[in-house]
């Protein structure tokens, strides 16, 4: 390719997210899920947790069957956390010229858009 081409994939492949850089593997679309925590109206009728979360593993565990994922917050979570951790890198990479989405998927009064 061209020098521009070469000087561009240089840049992303010596670049981590997490250090303000880009990898090649942070380049592949990533899914993060949040376990919300439990509303006053749950928490009142002292209902159960449904899903529970194996941090270290990265897997939400609901009834017999688990799911991994890229990232995961618990109950616990905050939203500056989702944002440092699993947002900030991307807005970094957009503002230094790369593309990148990110995409909230909920229920209706979860949050999505904080």
């Amino acid at each position: 390719g061209s020098v521009a081409e070469e000087e561009r994939g240089d840049r992303r492949t010596s670049m981590l997210p997490s250090a303000g850089k880009i990898s090649e593997d942070s380049t592949k679309v990533r899914v993060a899920v949040r376990v919300r925590p439990q509303t006053t109206k749950e928490r009142s009728a002292r209902e159960e947790d449904c899903v529970s979360c194996n941090l270290a593993a990265r897997q939400a565990v609901a009834g017999d069957r688990s799911f991994t994922f890229d990232d995961l917050y618990d109950q616990a979570s905050t939203q500056r956390d989702i944002y440092e951790q699993s947002v900030r890198p991307l807005v970094e990479a957009a503002l230094a010229g790369y593309n990148a989405t990110v995409f909230a998927y909920g229920q209706t009064g979860s949050g999505k858009t904080f």
